[in-house]
């Protein structure tokens, strides 16, 4: 009889710095896991869209539209949400601001797309087959 003495516990994520970060796997799966609500690969795309209450949806405007643009989707329908946390302090900490965009087409088959931006970064992933968490690619601007 053979004894196990290890203990193997899946691990949903784990912490990136997303301005630093160069692989876009990491950045959109790590986007995807604080966006959604769920757990153990059940979110955005896997088997639910639930966001939570502070993501606002969105039909119009800036991020709408380059949104869809990212998702190659210029003339069908699709989701868009907006988070923006405005810049403050407290007595102990300061917090820049940032927008994050999160959007999706689905038609069977997931299109997942994420913005992250602050005063100085603006990260854009595409997912184009979001029930994978390995094909996704930074947006560049010749694609648009």
């Amino acid at each position: 009889m053979k004894i196990i003495d290890t203990i193997l516990i899946p691990c949903d994520w784990m912490q990136i710095n997303v301005w630093t970060e160069t692989d876009p796997n990491l950045i959109g799966e790590a986007l995807r896991y604080w966006s959604f609500i769920g757990r153990a690969g059940e979110t955005g795309c896997y088997s639910t869209f639930k966001l939570p209450e502070f993501l606002k949806e969105v039909n119009e405007g800036e991020y709408y539209k380059k949104a869809g643009l990212a998702l190659y989707n210029k003339e069908e329908k699709y989701q868009c949400f907006v988070y923006e946390q405005k810049e403050g302090n407290d007595e102990y900490f300061h917090w820049e601001a940032i927008v994050l965009v999160v959007a999706w087409q689905w038609d069977g088959d997931g299109c997942l797309y994420f913005r992250l931006k602050s005063k100085e970064n603006d990260i854009e992933v595409v997912n184009t087959d979001c029930k994978k968490d390995y094909e996704w690619k930074f947006v560049n601007e010749e694609k648009l």
